[in-house]
């Protein structure tokens, strides 16, 4: 399994690498090779849908990783399997340079040339993962399942080409949709379609395409999708696939309110704070709302969930938990709670977090209102603890980048307030830092993501077993949801090892307190308060 793992890491980053080098809509299109070479980047697309919808079947298949992809080799096989590629995909990005110039003839020979060193650069990535014996009985096994997967992404690409048609045509239903909703409230509505004006004579907005409520829907597919994935055991299918046309008609609802809030905002309360601040996180703000209207009200629709037979034999062994959906919701309220306050806060302020104090008192009341929840009993590895936590704060403080002008607004925030608000405002953050915070982003991350990822049920105290798609994903969605995403990413990799040294949860909430306070004595001594 490491690698399986570690040639797909390696194939998504040279992927990225070639995409990034070179342009393939250059291309001459006088040719038919040529157009086709002009559309590589819809073939890379159907390849990436393709391999989503294959890690999808066998994550829900896992025997055919010990029937086809498991096999003894030697170090000796695998370098060399690991240096043939190379050679190869070397050649082949040169290739690429040298054929997809600005405007550049293709002849039908050099198209034939690059998609065969395309083809043979493949193969010789599949090598690194297993020989070609092993790969000749995986592909007889699951003929059938490669041919409709291939087929299903191919109609997914197309859909998504066809339906950006429809961009416009829901942007009509939006302004429309916004319209009514204004005139409920408004008697002197001004409404140009042609120009997608809208709202009052004295104040009114241009709604783009972009508002049209496409990328919302995108982001309620997606989230969906990834809590139906995580949570697949617990599900009955198709049956919960109900939930994506579902978060799509939300998503929309949600989007005529947001463009409606930030009409009225500008036209009750301040014309700037509705552009500048509510505008740039209201989309977000919608985003979770549909995320927390799919996950706490219809995840508990009887339809779409497993029977307790059913359960049983799916997910568990003798002495397991059939259900650990109490402690998953548990997990979930406070980061959202968190989460949802921020970006409420971030309409009415897009500079100095004067709302923290509110926003992290609630988190700490819906914490405490899931405690028995979670169990949570005293570590015994405090030197793994230790070392993380020591470790993790000298990565945060080499890898954030110093932000003076962040650093100086802070300050400056802080001396204008009075005593008595500065000290509740440096008290509460320096206490949510140390304790709120690492406790319920461990819950999350190292405690719900990381079990589900894993295909674990989610237990404070139990030890989970090691999983390269659990540590790399819990990391890059740890390192997503801070500014420093870098960081964030290496601090994740730490604090996951950890959690899979463990036992318990608390081992994760103690180191992540100890980096956490130790980055806030740096920051106090340096004056870098961005790094908190």
């Amino acid at each position: 399994m490491t690698r399986l793992y570690g040639a797909i890491v390696l194939l998504l980053f040279e992927m990225l690498f070639l995409s990034i080098l070179v342009d393939a809509a250059t291309v001459s299109r006088s040719t038919f090779l040529g157009n086709i070479l002009a559309n590589s980047g819809n073939v890379l697309r159907w390849s990436i849908v393709s391999a989503g919808l294959l890690t999808l079947y066998f994550t829900q298949t896992k025997s055919w990783v010990n029937g086809n992809l498991i096999e003894s080799r030697s170090l000796v096989r695998v370098s060399g399997s690991v240096l043939l590629h190379l050679v190869f995909y070397i050649t082949t990005v040169i290739a690429t340079v040298l054929l997809f110039q600005a405007g550049s003839s293709v002849t039908a020979t050099q198209s034939i040339l690059w998609f065969s060193l395309t083809f043979i650069t493949t193969s010789t990535w599949c090598l690194i993962i297993v020989g070609v014996g092993s790969w000749k009985r995986f592909l007889i096994k699951e003929r059938w399942t490669l041919f409709l997967v291939g087929v299903c992404s191919l109609g997914i690409v197309i859909a998504g080409t066809y339906f950006q048609r429809f961009w416009e045509v829901l942007n009509v239903f939006t302004l429309t949709g916004t319209k009514l909703v204004l005139e409920i409230l408004y008697d002197n509505i001004y409404f140009d379609f042609s120009q997608k004006r809208l709202g009052v004579p004295e104040f009114w907005v241009y709604v783009d395409s972009a508002c049209s409520g496409i990328e919302g829907i995108v982001v309620a597919v997606a989230t969906t999708a990834i809590y139906l994935f995580l949570s697949r055991d617990q599900l009955r299918f198709p049956h919960c696939l109900a939930l994506i046309p579902i978060a799509c008609l939300f998503s929309i609802v949600l989007n005529v309110l947001r463009i409606a809030t930030l009409i009225v905002i500008g036209i009750e309360y301040s014309p700037k704070l509705a552009v500048e601040g509510f505008h740039s996180v209201a989309g977000w703000l919608a985003a979770v709302g549909v995320a927390l209207i799919i996950i706490f009200v219809f995840s508990s629709w009887r339809w779409i969930q497993t029977t307790n037979d059913e359960s049983t034999s799916k997910q568990t062994k003798p002495g397991e938990s059939l259900n650990d959906s109490g402690l998953a919701i548990a997990i979930l309220v406070p980061f959202a709670v968190f989460i949802g306050l921020t970006l409420f806060g971030r309409i009415f302020s897009s500079g100095f977090d004067y709302f923290y104090p509110v926003k992290i008192s609630l988190t700490t009341l819906a914490l405490a209102y899931c405690w028995k929840t979670y169990n949570l009993k005293l570590p015994d590895n405090y030197q793994n603890i230790l070392f993380t936590g020591v470790a993790a704060a000298i990565v945060w403080v080499l890898l954030v980048n110093i932000k003076p002008d962040i650093d100086a607004e802070i300050f400056d925030s802080i001396k204008q307030m009075s005593t008595l608000s500065a000290t509740i405002w440096i008290v509460l953050r320096a206490l949510s830092f140390w304790i709120i915070v690492p406790i319920f982003e461990e819950l999350l991350f190292r405690g719900y993501l990381l079990s589900r990822i894993a295909g674990q049920n989610i237990d404070s105290n139990k030890k989970v077993q090691f999983s390269w798609a659990a540590l790399l994903v819990t990391a890059i969605l740890f390192g997503l949801i801070h500014d420093a995403w870098l960081a964030g990413f290496a601090t994740g990799l730490m604090f996951a090892w950890l959690r899979f040294k463990s036992t318990s949860i608390t081992s994760c909430i103690f180191a992540h307190g100890l980096t956490n306070f130790l980055v806030s004595l740096w920051a106090l001594n340096t004056g870098q308060w961005s790094l908190i």
